[in-house]
């Protein structure tokens, strides 16, 4: 498909995926996994993905 649409692509996940990796190594030491998911809820919610059909 990305020879067919290039302007496809999995780049924005993976930019979440990463962003939420480095949360994961920075908040080893969370406590509650309440916490770490509101962390990761602020990050999506700044980073809008829009898709494209």
């Amino acid at each position: 498909n990305s020879f067919v649409l290039p302007k496809l692509t999995n780049g924005p996940i993976e930019g979440v995926n990463n962003h939420i990796k480095v949360i994961k190594r920075i908040a080893y030491g969370y406590n509650n996994f309440k916490h770490f998911r509101l962390r990761i809820l602020i990050l999506l919610k700044n980073n809008v993905i829009f898709f494209s059909t």
